[in-house]
Parts: C-alpha cells; structure tokens; sequence
C-alpha cells in the first residue's frame, strides 16, 4: 500500500514539474535549467555576433572575449592586452553590471540579459545593440 502511494506521489510531482509553465527569466531563455545564474555566467565569452537596433547582423572576429569569474572579477581581454574590473548582477538578476577603472575612472556599464545558458550569454545595451556571445 505505501508503494502505491509513493508512486501517486512521484507520478503527480512529475506531471506537475512537466507540465508547469516555463521557470525562464530572460526573453531568450532557457526556459529551464538545473544550474544556477552564476553557475551559467562564470565562463569565458567571445562575442560572435552583434545585432545592431536597426536588425541588420554583424560577425565580430575580433580577438576580443570578456571572462566572468565566480569571485565577482571580469577581465575584458584583447590580444595581449587586459583590464581586469568587477561584474555583479542586479537585485532582480536581470541585468548585469561591469565596472572597470578607464584612465584613473570607474566607468559602470549595465547591459540586460536575453539569454543565459553554460554556453550562451545574449546582453543588450541601453542603446539597443545586441551582443551574442559564446563560451570559449
């Protein structure tokens, strides 16, 4: 008799879990992961593609990629040149905030995420230009 009841049990807790609307936060998803946001965003990410406001696409080939670090630490990297900031994200875990110090000057840049997995991270400016970026 228990046996039955602890598989009505699994049976409705999977029913509910599959069928309850998307858990996703960002416009793009993913609607559902195990992992969390800081989990996803800790990588190193090379932009592969902007989308300026108009829509039009461009391809970056550049040799430039952006490393989020668990600890709180970004580092912008470009060929052999770097500049190692801080990120965090915002209270809602919408957005995400760089800061990096540029001539003696903390310069604050806030971008909103559309996207978010362990292998894509999509940021939107507030001028609307979208960055698409992979895990290296």
């Amino acid at each position: 008799m228990k046996t039955i009841k602890l598989l009505g049990v699994v049976a409705f807790l999977g029913t509910t879990i599959l069928s309850a609307p998307s858990c996703g936060k960002y416009e793009e998803g993913p609607g559902f992961t195990l992992l969390t946001k800081k989990m996803r965003i800790t990588n190193e990410w090379d932009v592969k593609e902007v989308v300026y406001p108009n829509g039009d696409t461009q391809a970056d080939t550049d040799d430039q990629y952006t490393i989020i670090e668990k600890d709180g630490v970004a580092k912008a990297v470009d060929g052999s040149l770097s500049n190692t900031g801080s990120w965090e994200f915002s209270s809602d875990k919408e957005n995400i905030r760089f800061t990096y110090e540029y001539f003696g000057v903390d310069v604050t840049t806030e971008f909103t995420i559309l996207r978010l997995t362990n292998k894509e991270l999509w940021l939107r400016d507030g001028d609307n230009y979208i960055y698409k970026s992979e895990a290296r």
